[in-house]
């Protein structure tokens, strides 16, 4: 890019005018940079809210990430436990309850995955008023989504887990009926 442009000056003002551009729609007041003469973006409320908003989606797709990662570690600890019993394991026919419980913990997720991405998104963008309410509901989402598989191995992956599940189901749930709530109740 340097040798493209010529100088670090260059990169700098090719920047400052990207921004320049970028953010021009409406803000005419930003205090403009003495050596490049261009205006940097304006920080408001509603920049602040969607950087949050953006960090809420960031660490809920780090945690899915995360489960993907557990659940493909957990099936190649299996394969290498069954394979040193001289038995066969079959990914996708397991019966296994640890398996069993990365699978629901992935599954459940991916289940949940659009539904709360909408909602937060539609209540960041349409109902910005709510927002720190908002980004908090997003954030005790991930926090409970978090503890599903927790709860399987705590109930040593039994494949019936009963009533302790909704330790963590029902409060992602509460938080979705927030969502929509906020939503149905914007002016």
């Amino acid at each position: 890019m340097k040798r493209l442009l010529g100088s670090e000056e260059a990169i700098e003002v090719f920047f400052f005018k990207l921004a320049d551009v970028t953010f021009a729609a409406g803000q005419a007041q930003r205090p403009r940079n003495e050596a490049t003469n261009f205006r940097a973006p304006k920080m408001t409320a509603t920049t602040e809210l969607n950087r949050q908003a953006v960090s809420v989606t960031l660490t809920y797709f780090l945690l899915y990430t995360c489960f993907l990662l557990a659940q493909s570690a957990t099936s190649h600890l299996l394969k290498a436990e069954m394979k040193k019993k001289n038995q066969k394991f079959v990914r996708y026919y397991s019966t296994e309850p640890a398996m069993l419980g990365m699978d629901r913990a992935v599954g459940n997720m991916m289940e949940q995955m659009p539904l709360f991405l909408v909602l937060f998104w539609l209540c960041v963008v349409f109902a910005p008023a709510q927002g720190s309410t908002v980004i908090l509901a997003g954030y005790v989402y991930i926090a409970f989504r978090a503890l599903y598989p927790i709860i399987w191995k705590l109930q040593n992956f039994r494949s019936f887990v009963g009533l302790s599940i909704l330790v963590s189901t029902v409060p992602n749930y509460l938080c979705l009926v927030y969502f929509v709530y906020v939503l149905l109740t914007m002016p």
